[in-house]
């Protein structure tokens, strides 16, 4: 069962740091396509939203104000993306030679959500990045 966790806020007074309530959608595109035999093009989108509705704070005076529109939801970038080029070359007696060269990215994310202990580390950002791998098997 799903239970707040509490802890001690820079105002010495227990507060709940993860009883808030989110939104959360998205979706994910998938396709591929063979360009000329041996050689396949394949891609992936994705889209994730995620919006706080709630994120209760407690205040020295043990009264609580909602944080939420200062909240973001930490290590989920809004946009990720993949592309691969893959080709096949077949090899007698195997099951053949298979090359794939891809790239990986992501839009920014942003690494702390939490206003209460650490107000200017959500301010931090992890900047939008992307990857190249190639592969031989």
């Amino acid at each position: 069962a799903y239970q707040d966790r509490h802890s001690r806020c820079a105002h010495l007074r227990d507060c709940h740091r993860n009883a808030g309530r989110i939104d959360v959608s998205g979706f994910e595109l998938e396709g591929s396509a063979q360009i000329v035999p041996g050689l396949k093009a394949e891609a992936t989108l994705g889209h994730t939203r995620s919006v706080h509705r709630r994120f209760p704070m407690v205040l020295p005076d043990a009264s609580t104000v909602n944080v939420a529109s200062l909240i973001r939801t930490p290590n989920a970038p809004k946009w990720t993306a993949s592309a691969s080029l893959v080709s096949e070359v077949p090899v007698q007696g195997t099951s053949g030679l298979q090359t794939r060269l891809s790239w990986t990215g992501r839009s920014r994310r942003y690494f702390m959500s939490d206003p209460v202990s650490q107000p200017f580390l959500d301010q931090l950002t992890g900047r939008p990045a992307g990857s190249f791998d190639l592969m031989l098997t």
